[in-house]
């Protein structure tokens, strides 16, 4: 495991995740430390590989003995967006990496951001309606 996560770390430097430390493979340990921007670049090279892609655009998936399990990230499908990833717990509150497809001028661009310490009402609602707010005002950005 120390390895592994020696790994983890070596990729974050290479990445430019300055602002981050693994200490475990988690990220439940308390001294596991992020920020959103240091986020938002691993998402950015996760999202090139087309099988994480298609992994986190996933809906719902049917595995064996657990049956049926719905993806929490319910903004998937809708107004473009095609991924990534949520996350809650009471020390980091409702989290959200996402990407959003847009057209723009002909074009089709993908706007990635993350919303991290949500923490009015349901954690995950919480971080699906700021980074609803939060694409929909990058889109607008954009546009302009």
């Amino acid at each position: 495991m120390d390895r592994f996560v020696a790994r983890m770390n070596a990729t974050a430097r290479s990445l430019g995740m300055t602002h981050t430390r693994y200490t475990d493979p988690s990220g439940y340990d308390d001294a596991t430390v992020s920020t959103a921007a240091d986020q938002v670049r691993i998402v950015d090279r996760a999202m090139r590989l087309p099988v994480f892609a298609s992994i986190v655009a996933t809906p719902s998936a049917t595995l064996p003995v657990a049956g049926t399990v719905h993806n929490t990230n319910t903004l998937l499908g809708h107004n473009g967006f095609v991924g990534v990833k949520t996350g809650s717990d009471d020390a980091a509150g409702g989290c959200l990496l996402f990407a959003k497809r847009i057209h723009v001028g002909g074009r089709t661009l993908t706007v990635l951001g993350a919303v991290l310490g949500q923490r009015e009402g349901d954690f995950i609602q919480a971080a699906l309606a700021s980074a609803n707010s939060l694409a929909a005002s990058a889109a607008a950005a954009v546009r302009r």
